[in-house]
């Protein structure tokens, strides 16, 4: 579990596509080109930084919103979508809050309310930042708690 249902959705986007297997809860940045107006357009995908073809967290590294759906990878002719889970099918459209805040357990280091969030490589938050060029994503509204859960403002533009 990577996602609490405590949180608050102010501003969700709708518009991006997953072609990585991930669980909710990790943010996700642009991993190919979209024009901006086509909500259709495949090529407008998101990904951790380890998804990416040359894997880092760069100053060109852009984030646009932490993952609120389970995005799976499953033969449909022998399963289906398990809907009350979220769960949407690779290459699939998903939820990413823009604005809010969560509940999730992807939290690497020490971290205490107050501290800003950024991200590292994996998706997850951090409160040390990896290099000038990333910017931060919100700030941690709590400490973490015995089972590295932690409330995380976000707020990404």
């Amino acid at each position: 579990m990577a996602l609490k249902g405590d949180r608050r959705e102010l501003d969700t986007d709708v518009s991006f596509f997953c072609n990585q297997v991930l669980e909710p809860g990790v943010l996700v940045c642009v991993d190919g080109g979209g024009s901006g107006i086509a909500m259709d357009l495949s090529t407008a995908l998101v990904a951790t930084p380890t998804g990416f073809a040359t894997p880092s967290v760069a100053s060109g590294t852009h984030p646009v919103g932490v993952l609120l759906t389970n995005v799976v990878d499953i033969d449909q002719t022998r399963q289906e979508v398990n809907w009350h889970r979220d769960e949407v099918v690779i290459g699939g459209k998903v939820t990413l809050l823009k604005r809010g805040f969560v509940v999730t357990d992807r939290i690497v280091g020490s971290v205490s309310a107050g501290q800003p969030a950024y991200f590292d490589i994996t998706g997850s938050f951090t409160a040390t930042q990896a290099n000038d060029g990333i910017v931060q994503v919100g700030r941690f509204a709590s400490n973490v708690d015995p089972d590295n859960f932690a409330r995380i403002e976000i707020n990404i533009n």
